[in-house]
């Protein structure tokens, strides 16, 4: 079988299962032949938990090359049965071993996925990432496979947050690289380089700091939708982030909308809807589905009309400046440094210092104008 022609050899995950923790961190040969493996499972599900290989196909999903196979199969054996996963949400923390068996016989490899996992892998029920197994192939770097998941579920949205040591978690190095700077390099800037490379999904990303330590990370993540088929980014996946995180955003101030009516508000930006929860969170509702869409139509309509003055790449970045100029218009005349410098303030934890930059240098003029009016 050669896996460079199958073009749709598709990895499903639930979304629980691309926010493990790892206990160890896998290698990146064993990160493609789960991943692979699940692919397998997803195109014919009757054959859970178990799929076979024969020899040149495991070689080739695991990125192997050479012919001292028997050896190799039995490293990665030795390796990925002990290797195991923790999945954790507000009830309860598992741990759970990838697999249940993996057996060499006479020139074919059986792979048993441990059946306690088998809804993260099969019954997903909408909350999932999806992507081209073909993407991750030829990846030599495992942190970059395991961050492309991780960045790939919050591409629509172009924005991700992480608790550095959740992050550590997730990659499977808790503990592994001590010192920051030794994460940064080995982990954070080898991923980077990778991926920018392959140039379908690329990221930058700012270090939050508490006094001298990173405690936090912001990534910003770029997709180059052209070089994207409609099987490797697909609208589900978009529109169920969207729903988790407004219905996160209402839960936190107690306001409870149905998932239906959440889906109707996708033609407004988050950062809009975030502004308007923050202004209506403390008023009574009788029907908040319907108040809050009112609230949105009545504040888009307004931002289309001011729109055209402010130069930004996207609505979203418009409607964060806008804000901007609604907090400090009417305060009198201010230098042009005080209002760069609370405009800073206003957007770092949203962007680089590199993009402020660029945004004031964009429109410092028309902000200036407008506040000192």
């Amino acid at each position: 079988m050669e896996i460079v022609k199958k073009q749709n050899q598709m990895v499903v995950q639930s979304n629980n299962l691309v926010e493990a923790y790892y206990d160890s961190d896998l290698t990146a040969t064993e990160h493609k032949i789960i991943r692979y493996a699940a692919s397998k499972i997803k195109s014919n599900p009757d054959q859970f938990p178990t799929v076979s290989f024969d020899v040149k196909e495991f070689m080739r999903a695991g990125g192997l090359k050479g012919n001292a196979y028997h050896k190799k199969i039995e490293i990665i054996g030795d390796e990925l049965s002990g290797k195991r996963i923790k999945i954790q949400n507000d009830q309860k923390i598992g741990w759970f071993p990838w697999l249940s068996s993996l057996v060499y016989d006479n020139g074919t490899i059986y792979l048993s996925f441990n059946t306690l996992i088998k809804d993260l892998l099969l019954e997903l029920e909408g909350q999932f990432t999806k992507y081209n197994y073909q993407y991750i192939g030829d990846m030599r770097s495992s942190y970059s496979i395991r961050l492309y998941e991780l960045l790939k579920q919050y591409a629509p949205i172009g924005k991700r947050r992480f608790d550095l040591l959740v992050l550590k978690k997730m990659l499977g190095v808790d503990g592994k690289y001590k010192g920051y700077g030794q994460f940064k390099q080995r982990v954070l800037n080898q991923a980077k380089k990778e991926l920018d490379r392959k140039g379908k999904l690329i990221f930058s990303f700012e270090e939050i700091k508490q006094g001298r330590q990173v405690k936090e990370i912001v990534f910003f993540i770029q997709v180059h939708e052209e070089q994207l088929s409609l099987d490797d980014f697909i609208q589900d996946e978009e529109q169920n982030i969207f729903v988790e995180n407004v219905k996160a955003l209402l839960e936190k101030n107690q306001i409870h909308v149905k998932d239906n009516d959440i889906k109707k508000w996708e033609t407004y930006s988050y950062s809009l809807i975030e502004q308007t929860v923050e202004e209506i969170k403390d008023q009574k509702m009788k029907y908040p589905a319907a108040y809050i869409t009112k609230v949105l139509e009545n504040k888009h309509e307004l931002f289309l009309h001011t729109r055209q003055h402010v130069h930004a790449e996207n609505d979203n970045i418009a409607e964060i400046l806008l804000q901007f100029i609604k907090r400090w218009e009417k305060h009198g005349i201010m230098p042009d440094w005080f209002i760069k410098d609370k405009l800073e303030k206003h957007l770092k934890s949203e962007f680089s210092l590199t993009e402020i930059e660029n945004i004031w240098e964009d429109n410092k003029d028309y902000l200036i104008e407008v506040i000192n009016k």
